[in-house]
């Protein structure tokens, strides 16, 4: 059934994704009684040794079972959910699709849960959980692409390492291979994809993501992601907005919606969507990545509201050190680069400085970080203006041409490290370096001239 005129999207559907409307949707729900029958125990120990180290020792050890009314295990009535999924029009898994065995599920499933929570030390606690679980059922789709996932964006984030990126293309084809309905296999395979420069099969994978699953909002958020790297700011807005059609309470949905505004230009609309990011989540428990005050910061900048910008730089940092995030290392680089980027602006060449070498000072301890690049070029084009010569800004273009950081969008775009050299080379007197750059910047989305 087509709904040419998107009576049932009332935001409208994005042309790229149905062009013809929208396929009826239909959501089957079913119910029952159970029992579970669970046995654990625990011995575990925590100490405080400061305020940053804290470290836990135990042992754990727990199973369970669901049981039907009839005291029995739960099976699938194959037979009666092959008519019903037919009447209902649901798709259902391949018939070869593999269930997962009892102990690799419990393995698959915890770790799931400290993925999700993205605090430090948590992910590596889920991997382990993930071999166990590979080493019992090593063709379990949803497992693969779990494994996938912590691959990347997981534990590349962290790394910038590109192996991180074929080690999770590999699993994530894998998961595919075992169950090509599984949209989180297309998902994560998507994510590898984009993050290895890889834009046409990313947007497939993404597209793929969108069929076999509409209400799965991380195929329109990473496309939407995936398009502002490329620039396509109103593509980007695009596929963004209908991602918080789906999920309206995710934080950092709104964190990338008011960042593209901000590169096409509405200030007011940026500042008042991150704003409301920063509400939702001091008003949630759902995840978010600490970096709002820093794309705050930025909007504020950009409308020369100096000194709002400059508090909320000092903010983030004292944020970001009570915090636990995985993240927490690379958002205060964030932070201080931003903090630099202000004061060139408010003519504190000291505290610009002081910012910037702490940044570079940080990178350098760190060189593998996912995106370090473009924050590493912006702090040495920054510390050129704030007094230090032509030096850190050869540095810069000696990066630029090298291999040893890593430059997918993140800390910064491309757009607005070009911006940032052009400004360096116009400080130090190179007029046509600086109309270079402002080129690159234009091709890079960046719609921004130098003053």
């Amino acid at each position: 059934m087509r709904d040419p005129f998107n009576t049932l999207y009332p935001g409208g559907c994005p042309v790229a994704t149905c062009p013809d409307g929208v396929a009826r949707l239909r959501v089957y729900a079913n119910g029952g009684s159970f029992e579970t029958n669970s046995n654990a125990f625990y011995i575990q120990d925590v100490w405080d040794f400061n305020d940053r180290w804290t470290f836990e020792v135990g042992l754990r050890n727990e199973n369970f079972k669901n049981k039907n009314a009839n005291d029995g295990i739960f099976e699938m009535q194959d037979r009666l959910a092959a008519l019903t999924a037919e009447s209902l029009e649901v798709i259902m898994p391949e018939e070869g699709a593999a269930a997962p065995k009892l102990d690799a599920f419990e393995c698959y499933q915890r770790a799931k849960k400290l993925l999700h929570t993205r605090a430090t030390g948590q992910a590596e606690q889920g991997k382990e959980l993930l071999d166990r679980a590979l080493e019992l059922d090593p063709h379990y789709a949803p497992l693969l692409a779990t494994m996938a996932h912590y691959h990347a964006p997981v534990r590349w984030w962290g790394t910038g390492d590109p192996r991180d990126l074929e080690t999770a293309l590999h699993y994530a084809e894998r998961a595919v291979a075992s169950d090509p309905q599984l949209a989180e296999a297309h998902l994560w395979l998507g994510y590898a994809q984009w993050r290895r420069g890889e834009f046409d099969p990313c947007f497939e994978s993404f597209r793929r993501v969108k069929e076999l699953d509409p209400s799965e909002f991380q195929g329109w958020y990473f496309a939407g992601c995936a398009f502002a790297e490329l620039g396509q700011w109103e593509r980007a807005l695009e596929e963004m907005r209908y991602a918080l059609q789906l999920e309206p309470q995710v934080p950092y949905i709104l964190m990338q919606i008011g960042y593209y505004l901000m590169e096409i230009g509405d200030l007011d609309a940026a500042i008042w969507t991150i704003e409301q990011e920063l509400r939702l989540e001091r008003d949630t428990e759902a995840i978010h990545f600490q970096g709002g005050p820093v794309l705050l910061a930025e909007a504020l900048r950009r409308a020369k509201r100096l000194d709002e910008a400059r508090e909320h730089c000092t903010a983030g940092l004292e944020r970001i050190e009570r915090g636990d995030s995985m993240a927490r290392g690379a958002i205060r680089l964030s932070c201080l680069l931003q903090l630099g980027r202000v004061a060139l602006d408010q003519d504190d060449l000291e505290a610009a400085r002081v910012a910037f070498e702490q940044v570079v000072a940080g990178i350098r301890t760190q060189p593998r970080g996912a995106s370090v690049g473009w924050g590493m070029v912006a702090a040495l084009a920054g510390l050129a203006r704030a007094g230090g010569g032509e030096e850190p800004f050869e540095e810069a273009l000696h990066i630029l041409e090298g291999s040893e950081y890593d430059f997918a969008m993140g800390m910064l775009s491309a757009g607005s490290a070009f911006l940032e050299l052009a400004l360096a080379a116009q400080a130090l007197g190179l007029e046509e370096k600086a109309r270079e750059f402002a080129a690159r910047a234009r091709s890079a989305g960046s719609r921004r001239a130098l003053d």
